[in-house]
């Protein structure tokens, strides 16, 4: 192939992309928006002095577990 076709083959691919890049940019007329997932810090659960530190339950609630 001969060296000024194979420029102007780059030169013209060359264009093509950078029309499509500027085109997808432009097309929704704003700034891209960058989203980034990241979970919520977890508060640590401190325990008070009138729970004595356990959390809370009903005693009163019997579970039903089989064979015993």
């Amino acid at each position: 192939m001969p060296h000024e076709i194979r420029e102007q083959l780059y030169a013209e691919e060359a264009q093509y992309v950078e029309r499509q890049r500027k085109q997808g940019a432009s097309q929704a007329g704003y700034p891209p928006i960058n989203i980034t997932n990241v979970m919520p810090a977890q508060t640590p659960q401190t325990s008070t002095p009138e729970s004595g530190g356990l959390l809370s339950c009903d005693h009163s609630a019997q579970l039903g577990i089989l064979g015993l």
